[in-house]
């Protein structure tokens, strides 16, 4: 907390980024992002760029909307940014994974995922506008967060519907690079 200036009395929310090749492809969902951290001033947010991610757009967005509540890092470990967090949120991505072992409530941002992934209430969310983003931030930040063990619970559903369609997809990637 100490290195990033950042408030232990504070909530804290890590937004762990995904890079997609192109920024215009998560513009929409980077603006859901930094429309509710300007409008939650009252918790702090850690924005970690995906590895093959320029932080270009995210201090763009940050200089835009004149935010104070968030600080952008590359080289801090994901692990103790999820250990130190209160809530995660990611785009479609393993850190979703980590958080929901972890028993950390996730948000996930994404206009076209599907909603049977995540059992609303059970500590895995979807949020496919800014609106919903905001009020499920506001009410897991305020206290209503499900039990750990429930959260688990719920990672296992999200592995087997995401990582097992994710490591599908790498191994078909992995056959055509090796032919």
């Amino acid at each position: 907390f100490t290195e990033l200036n950042l408030n232990k009395h504070k909530k804290l929310v890590t937004f762990a980024s995904q890079g997609r090749g192109e920024e215009t492809v998560n513009y929409p969902s980077f603006e859901m992002v930094y429309e509710t951290i300007k409008e939650l001033p009252e918790v702090q947010f850690v924005v970690k760029p995906h590895p093959d991610e320029s932080e270009k757009l995210h201090r763009e967005f940050v200089a835009k909307l004149g935010l104070n509540n968030v600080v952008i890092v590359k080289n801090v470990a994901i692990k103790e940014l999820l250990m130190a967090s209160d809530v995660v949120m990611n785009i479609y991505s393993t850190v979703g994974i980590e958080a929901l072992s972890m028993g950390k409530p996730l948000v996930s941002i994404s206009l076209n995922f599907p909603k049977s992934y995540f059992p609303q209430g059970r500590g895995a969310y979807i949020a496919g506008s800014q609106k919903s983003l905001k009020a499920i931030v506001s009410r897991l930040v305020n206290g209503k967060i499900p039990k750990a063990s429930d959260i688990k619970k719920t990672g296992r559903r999200y592995l087997f519907e995401t990582g097992e369609k994710a490591c599908n997809n790498v191994a078909r990637l992995a056959d055509k690079l090796l032919k």
